[in-house]
C-alpha cells in the first residue's frame, strides 16, 4: 500500500505543519481511508495504486482542473510511474470499486472518530434526506433525463443526486447518494426519441455493482432512502430522528421508517397543505382543511424562534403523530411539521427540524468547490466515481473543522487549500520547462540527459553553483520585470 508520505511534490507542504494540505492529509490518514481503500482489493491502473490514482484525483479536485488538465501537470509519481490521462479515465469508467462502501465506511469512520473525541453518548444523531440537481449539458450522457429544477422553476437535463446525510448539529457527513432520473413514466425520460436512443451504453452483465447503480436511476426515491437507511442501521448507526422535507412525507414512507427501526427513530418532517388526509378526533381530514378549520384558534407563542403555533395529536395512516400548525410572526401563511415524537414540545421539534438545512450546505459548498456538477464524462461509472470523491473530500475537511477549527466555516478551508494545491501545479509547470531546457541543450551539445543528470547531481559543488546560478539570475529577471512595470505604470 502506499504511503500517503512518500507523495513527491505534496511533500513539502506535508512537512509544513501550518499547510492547510498537510491537516487535510493528515486528517485523511487519521481516518484510516488508506486502509478502507486497501481493504477493497481493486487491481492496480497503469502501475499505479488504486489509494495513489485517488490521491492524485484529490488534488485535481482541489485544483478545481479536469483529469485532462489535471494528468499533463501531475504532482504524484510514485516510484516514478508518470501518470497518464488513460489511468484516471480507466479507472472512473471501469465500474469495479464499490464506491458505496468507501463512503459509507469512510462516513462511519468520521463519525466514530468525532464521537470519541466529544465523548457525548447521548447527543442525538440525525440522518436526513434530500436531493439536488446536477445539470448536465450532454444529452448523450447515459441516463440523464429530463428533471425539474425547483429552484430555477423549470425542466433541465441532468440527474437527481439523493443524497442521505448524518449530523448531530456539530458535524456533518454524507453517508449515501444514488444519482436518479426523472420523467419516468415516459418512454425516453422526458427526452426525444432520436437523443433518448443515441445516449452512452455499455454492457455491464459481468459487474453486478455497476448494474445496481445503473438501475437505480429509474427506482423511486422512497425505496433508495429506504435502502440508505437500511444500510444505515446494518452498519449499526441508528439515528434518532429522520429529518427530510414534503417531498417525501408520505403516509407509507413515515410507517416503513418506524417498521425498519424497530421504533428507534423517529420521523420530523413537513407536509405539504393538500388532500392528504389524518384522523383528529376520530375524523377524517385533510390537512389543508385541517388548517383552514384550526387557523381561528388561539395559537401559542414561542419567544425563542418568534412564531406562534398550535399542536394537534392525530393520526397520519396508521401511526400517531403531532402536527404544529406554525405562523411566523408578522405573517399569515402557516406552514405545518409533523413529529412523530409525540413527547416533544414545539421548540424541540423545530430546533431538531432546523438541523435539514445543513444537507442544502452541503450541496453548495459540494457545488462551489468541490465539483460536484462538473463531470462531463458519457459513461454513468464516471459519473459515480466523480460524486463520491467530491463527497469523500468533503467528509475528510468536515472532521478536519470540526475537530481542529473550532466549527468554523469549510470556506477558508476550501480557498486555503486551493491555493496550496495550485502552487503544486505552478512548480510542476516551472520543473517541467527547466526539463525541456536541459533536454534541448543536451541534444544540441550532443550529450545523453540521464548521465548529464546523473553526473551533474554526483558533484554537490557543480550542484550547488549552479543553483545560485539560477537564482541570480531569476532574482535579476525578477528587479528588471519589476523596474519595467513601473516605467509603464508611470505613463
Amino acid at each position: 500500500m502506499a504511503k500517503i508520505d512518500n507523495i513527491s511534490e505534496i511533500s513539502k507542504f506535508l512537512t509544513d505543519c501550518n499547510s492547510v494540505l498537510y491537516k487535510f492529509f493528515k486528517s485523511f490518514k487519521a481516518l484510516k481511508v488508506p486502509q478502507i481503500v486497501g481493504g477493497m482489493k481493486v487491481a492496480k491502473r497503469s502501475g499505479m495504486s488504486i489509494l495513489e490514482i485517488i490521491v492524485e484525483m484529490i488534488i485535481f479536485f482541489l485544483q478545481k482542473q479536469s483529469i485532462f488538465s489535471g494528468a499533463h501537470l501531475s504532482c504524484f509519481k510514485p516510484s516514478g510511474v508518470v501518470s497518464q490521462k488513460n489511468t484516471f479515465y480507466n479507472f472512473m469508467t471501469a465500474g469495479r470499486m464499490n464506491f458505496r462502501t468507501l463512503l459509507q465506511r469512510v462516513a462511519i469512520s468520521c463519525i466514530l472518530k468525532m464521537t470519541a473525541a466529544f465523548d457525548e453518548p447521548e447527543r442525538k444523531k440525525f440522518i436526513v434526506f434530500d436531493d439536488t440537481m446536477i445539470e448536465k449539458t450532454g444529452l448523450r450522457i447515459e441516463g440523464v433525463s429530463k428533471c425539474y429544477d425547483h429552484v430555477g422553476n423549470k425542466y433541465v437535463i441532468g440527474y437527481k443526486n439523493l443524497t442521505a446525510t448524518i449530523t448531530d448539529g456539530i458535524y456533518n457527513f454524507v453517508f449515501d447518494f444514488s444519482l436518479v432520473g426523472e420523467s419516468k413514466k415516459e418512454p425516453c425520460r422526458g427526452l426525444k426519441e432520436e437523443d433518448f436512443q443515441h445516449q452512452f451504453k455499455k454492457d455491464r452483465s459481468g459487474n453486478p455493482v455497476s448494474q445496481e447503480r445503473v438501475d437505480e436511476l429509474t427506482e423511486s426515491k422512497m425505496n433508495l432512502c429506504l435502502k440508505m437507511f437500511r444500510a444505515a442501521l446494518k452498519m449499526k448507526l441508528t439515528p434518532d430522528y429522520a429529518l427530510f422535507d414534503s417531498w417525501f412525507s408520505t403516509q407509507e414512507f413515515i410507517a416503513k421508517i418506524l417498521e425498519v427501526s424497530e421504533g428507534r427513530t423517529n420521523v420530523i418532517c413537513m407536509l405539504k397543505k393538500g388532500n392528504t388526509t389524518c384522523e383528529v378526533d376520530s375524523q377524517c381530514i385533510s390537512i389543508k382543511k385541517l388548517v383552514e378549520t384550526k387557523q381561528c384558534q388561539k395559537f401559542a407563542y414561542s419567544k425563542i424562534y418568534k412564531c406562534n403555533y398550535l399542536k394537534i395529536k392525530c393520526k397520519y395512516g396508521t401511526t400517531t403523530v403531532a402536527i404544529f400548525l406554525v405562523r411566523p410572526k408578522k405573517s399569515a401563511s402557516i406552514f405545518v411539521i409533523l413529529s412523530t415524537d409525540t413527547s416533544l414540545n414545539f421548540n424541540k421539534v423545530f430546533e431538531h427540524y432546523h438541523l435539514r438545512w445543513s444537507i442544502e450546505v452541503t450541496f453548495r459548498d459540494c457545488k462551489q468547490y468541490l465539483g460536484l456538477k462538473s463531470c462531463h464524462s458519457r459513461d454513468f461509472d464516471a459519473q459515480i466515481c466523480h460524486t463520491t470523491l467530491s463527497f469523500l473530500i468533503y467528509n475528510v475537511l468536515n472532521y478536519h473543522r470540526c475537530l481542529h477549527e473550532n466549527g468554523s466555516s469549510l470556506d477558508g478551508l476550501f480557498v486555503g487549500m486551493h491555493i496550496e494545491s495550485t502552487a503544486l501545479s505552478l512548480s510542476d509547470k516551472n520543473m517541467s520547462l527547466l526539463k525541456k531546457i536541459l533536454d534541448a541543450l543536451c541534444y544540441f551539445i550532443q550529450i545523453d540527459f540521464g548521465r548529464f543528470l546523473h553526473s551533474f547531481l554526483s558533484d554537490n559543488k557543480a550542484t550547488n553553483n549552479a543553483v545560485k546560478g539560477l537564482l541570480n539570475l531569476f532574482a535579476a529577471d525578477n528587479q528588471i520585470v519589476n523596474k519595467t512595470h513601473t516605467k509603464d505604470t508611470s505613463f
